[in-house]
């Protein structure tokens, strides 16, 4: 499989932690790891950005989309300050999500 087919399937099932699982195993293959680790917490965790209100979001705050809720110094390392976090793509959200997590070193 090709990234834009991976990103294709996570698309279609932002929640779906096995995708995830398989597709942090592909990476791995490719050499990204630091990418590989990020799937794999999303995964485990149970996180992936809530497709609502025109965007992909992001939550600082308690929201019904528990599974778009950040850990505080996961949201705190985020570019912006807002209760929440608006974006045009689901990949988009997550690229902003991985920048975050690296710089709040909670992955290598």
């Amino acid at each position: 499989m090709t990234r834009d087919e991976w990103e294709t399937l996570l698309d279609e099932g932002p929640g779906d932690a096995a995708t995830r699982l398989v597709y942090a195993d592909w990476l791995d293959e490719q050499g990204a790891s630091a990418q590989a680790a990020f799937q794999r917490w999303l995964g485990r965790a149970g996180k992936y950005p809530c497709r609502c209100s025109g965007g992909w979001h992001w939550f600082s705050v308690a929201h019904a989309s528990r599974h778009a809720e950040l850990p505080r110094e996961l949201h705190d390392a985020m570019r912006v300050w807002t209760r929440f976090l608006r974006y045009d793509s689901r990949a988009a959200a997550e690229s902003d999500l991985f920048a975050a997590w690296r710089r709040a070193r909670l992955g290598p």
